[in-house]
């Protein structure tokens, strides 16, 4: 569903799209120009090894405070 609404948005470079899920559609959010912002759950025995991951993880830790907005909406 994410992946169909992407199509019809046009690319942004570099700016921040913060979904609660989603991993299917990091690399569709690369190629619109997105940065990927999804929490990947990262534990103590459990690290994220996926580059793509990786970065979304970062992202999120950087925009993660205004998820209120997108819950606002």
């Amino acid at each position: 569903m994410l992946k169909k609404a992407l199509k019809k948005l046009e690319p942004q470079k570099g700016l921040p799209f913060i979904v609660d899920k989603g991993y299917g559609a990091i690399e569709s959010l690369l190629d619109r120009g997105f940065e990927p912002t999804i929490r990947i759950k990262e534990t103590m025995r459990m690290s994220i090894k996926h580059p793509l991951r990786k970065l979304s993880n970062e992202s999120w830790e950087r925009y993660g405070k205004m998820r209120y907005r997108v819950e606002q909406a």
